[in-house]
């Protein structure tokens, strides 16, 4: 299954738009009552400047009559092959158990990709009995044995009354305290909070990091990292998106739909690229590369800056 998992990665990689979903048990034979690890996978793929809405299934409690969900794991979100930075791969371990022997199908699950309905394939589970030996000798139950507790195993689970009990007098001491304080300090007047406008925290922020001179210490990754979060943050502030949850597609995506000149975005597109490719693929960036990335980062936080007017 491994292979098969490769072969799809390199195949997707090399060609067009693709999604494809997967469900894969860690063992598809359990004892009753038994659990294992169910693994869903949903790769796809998101071109430059193209945005990508994900749904996954809804799953409540339980996959079928026979089968109950115990717990799911976050949706983490990957780069299947560090040489193409749009192919990505979404997948989460979920923690199942079955209550009744038999083999049950575990049916294909359903995806939506930007409108496009894409199934998984469908697993089969058996779940097998377990053996009783009923010619074996019947036994009593067990007496019941008195155990000898310690304090802390008769009452620690009042641990918290004993420390309200503590700490009662020294929150009243407190308390009293500072009342009097407030009492013998004049109330000041609130000054109103300044905002500082989102394009100059980033302006500030992009010529600190330009003084800093890390692709010049050889720290090319740092940089991009650190460029690319300025970005994010500037366009999160002034356009709400969320990019820095985003991938760099998606972050262009949201602004394409948001109604920036073409000029405006045609300045991120590569910036972004390189970043990515420097981040996640080892890519080595040419110093005419790292300049211009800072340069279009620059043109592109001045000339989306909001407008603020005077009052």
């Amino acid at each position: 299954m491994k292979a098969l998992l490769l072969a799809t990665g390199i195949v997707m990689s090399f060609t067009g738009f693709a999604q494809t979903a997967l469900i894969e048990l860690d063992t598809n034979v359990v004892k009753l009552g038994g659990q294992t690890n169910l693994l869903i996978q949903f790769d796809y793929r998101i071109d430059t400047g193209e945005g990508a809405t994900v749904t996954w299934p809804t799953l409540e409690d339980t996959l079928s009559s026979a089968i109950d969900i115990l717990s799911t794991g976050p949706i983490d979100t990957s780069l299947v092959n560090p040489d193409d930075p749009y192919l990505f791969r979404q997948r989460l371990t979920m923690r199942i158990a079955a209550f009744d022997t038999g083999f049950h199908v575990i049916k294909p699950l359903p995806f939506d990709f930007n409108g496009t309905k894409v199934e998984s394939n469908a697993v089969l589970l058996r779940v097998a009995p377990v053996q009783v030996d009923l010619k074996a000798e019947s036994k009593d139950i067990k007496d019941i044995q008195l155990v000898n507790l310690t304090f802390w195993e008769r009452y620690g689970h009042l641990w918290w009354v004993i420390l309200i009990l503590f700490l009662l007098p020294v929150v009243i001491f407190v308390l009293i305290k500072l009342s009097k304080r407030e009492k013998k300090i004049a109330p000041n007047k609130e000054t109103p909070k300044v905002i500082t406008p989102a394009h100059i925290t980033a302006l500030e922020q992009l010529q600190k990091l330009k003084e800093k001179g890390l692709w010049q210490k050889g720290m090319t990754k740092a940089y991009h990292t650190e460029l690319t979060d300025i970005l994010r943050a500037y366009i999160e502030a002034r356009f709400q998106i969320p990019a820095m949850e985003e991938t760099s597609a998606e972050v262009l995506g949201q602004l394409k739909t948001y109604g920036l000149a073409g000029e405006h975005l045609a300045l991120l597109p590569k910036l972004f690229n390189v970043a990515d490719l420097v981040k996640f693929a080892k890519y080595k960036a040419v110093p005419e590369e790292n300049e211009s990335a800072m340069l279009n980062a620059f043109a592109f936080v001045e000339q989306t800056a909001e407008v603020v007017q005077a009052k």
